[in-house]
């Protein structure tokens, strides 16, 4: 039999069309949140934009863990929800619903590529099967939505897994065995001056619907994502005595304003003669002044000393805008804006600290003042390191630009801040338990 080669009858073969080599499909899948997300659980993951924002990119993406899967780097997602959370009915709103997208790297999937969600440790997906090809015509991502049946004890990463087993996308769910509540309280500070008018135009625009939606806020849509529960405790009135406050040169009046203006200082005053009257308070105050302060917008909190437990909110807030309160309560509970560290709070201590330590024996007899208490040299430097300690255990892990992100400790807003990121998460749970925790 005469064998025939292609190069001996070029124009017979050129048109002939071999079919194409199969090529295996290679493919991961991401959770991701969809449009309408409100806080109503936590969940965190790289955003495409943090290594042109971020401050660290290589040390923020050992957060998410990087893994490769389908030989291509990958981040993992981090959600946070309750026990049981929106599984009956009648707690539908609180469901946690998350897209799941498709990146395919190479081939085409067929009818019979799937992803599996595989139940873990109580967690499961519905629906806990999803066809590729569904994947990729949904460019808009698929919703699956989520169920943790039990408390976890720990976090508990799950693999989604493809038709053959391989690791095609990953989420951890953060540990929620904890009751973790924190007790806030609304104190009117109010003036005692006969017949005057700030008090009843200040807190005329507080009505009850607002409070309801102000704890519903937090409650449900911001400290939720730490797995935090915010518990509304009394909403009390304090009257101030005006003369005597002034005579302490915490307040003054400014000429031809009849409302007084209170200096830096007074939500300390405020707070010491709340616990003089009531006892000492584990939660959160939120003082709701009739006042001013001079050239304060909205309202102050401080990340620093951690025990602090009460927040200043100035007259325009009150029944105002909801931004206000959560930041501040994120303040309260150890964080710092997203574009701002302590460096400068932490210099200044190690300043003090190099002070003392150079004193002479001689010097270091004479006693220290600090925060109304009388200390020796030595107990001073002890708490000045402590205090250095601390501040390094609060300065923010990671820092990203001005109004880049949708973190509700944006200094400036940009756009509409919703969530809270895991390392932040952590720190609130800690400064909770440390001092705020009954």
């Amino acid at each position: 039999m005469a064998r025939i080669y292609f190069n001996d009858y070029p124009d017979k073969f050129m048109n002939i069309k071999f079919p194409p080599v199969a090529t295996e499909l290679m493919f991961s899948v991401q959770f991701e949140r969809r449009e309408d997300y409100k806080g109503q659980f936590g969940f965190d993951w790289m955003r495409d934009n943090y290594e042109s924002i971020c401050n660290n990119y290589e040390e923020l993406k050992k957060e998410y863990a990087t893994p490769m899967i389908s030989g291509e780097e990958y981040f993992v997602p981090w959600l946070s929800m309750f026990p049981n959370q929106g599984k009956s009915e009648d707690d539908k709103e609180k469901r946690v619903v998350l897209k799941l997208k498709s990146t395919i790297f190479t081939g085409k999937p067929k009818k019979g590529d799937i992803v599996k969600l595989s139940a873990k440790n109580g967690i499961r997906f519905v629906p806990n099967e999803i066809k590729v090809k569904e994947l990729v015509k949904e460019t808009k991502g698929v919703d699956i939505t989520i169920f943790c049946d039990n408390a976890l004890a720990e976090d508990t990463t799950i693999d989604l897994l493809d038709k053959y087993d391989n690791v095609v996308g990953k989420i951890t769910l953060v540990k929620n065995d904890e009751d973790l509540v924190l007790k806030v309280k609304l104190v009117k500070v109010m003036g005692d001056e006969i017949n005057n008018t700030y008090n009843k135009k200040n807190f005329d625009d507080m009505s009850e619907d607002w409070v309801s939606r102000l704890f519903n806020n937090l409650s449900n849509e911001c400290f939720n994502q730490a797995l935090i529960k915010i518990e509304k405790d009394s909403i009390e009135e304090m009257p101030i005595k005006v003369d005597d406050y002034i005579k302490k040169g915490i307040l003054d009046r400014e000429k031809g304003i009849q409302i007084p203006r209170y200096n830096k200082g007074f939500d300390k005053i405020l707070y010491n003669d709340y616990v003089k009257e009531n006892g000492e308070y584990n939660g959160i105050i939120f003082f709701l002044s009739a006042i001013y302060q001079k050239g304060m917008e909205a309202g102050h909190a401080r990340p620093h000393p951690r025990d602090i437990n009460y927040i200043m909110i100035v007259p325009s807030s009150v029944g105002g805008i909801l931004d206000t309160y959560r930041h501040e309560l994120g303040h309260a509970l150890g964080l710092y804006h997203s574009s701002e560290g302590n460096d400068s709070h932490q210099k200044s201590v190690q300043t003090m600290i190099r002070k003392y330590e150079n004193k002479t024996d001689e010097e270091r007899k004479t006693k220290v003042r600090y925060k109304g208490n009388i200390y020796s040299s030595n107990e001073y430097l002890d708490l000045k390191k402590k205090e250095l300690i601390e501040l390094k255990q609060l300065s923010p892990k990671f820092l990203f630009e001005d109004a880049s992100t949708n973190n509700f400790m944006e200094k400036s807003n940009a756009t509409e801040q919703i969530s809270f990121w895991k390392w932040q998460w952590a720190t609130m749970v800690e400064d909770l338990k440390l001092y705020h925790n009954e």
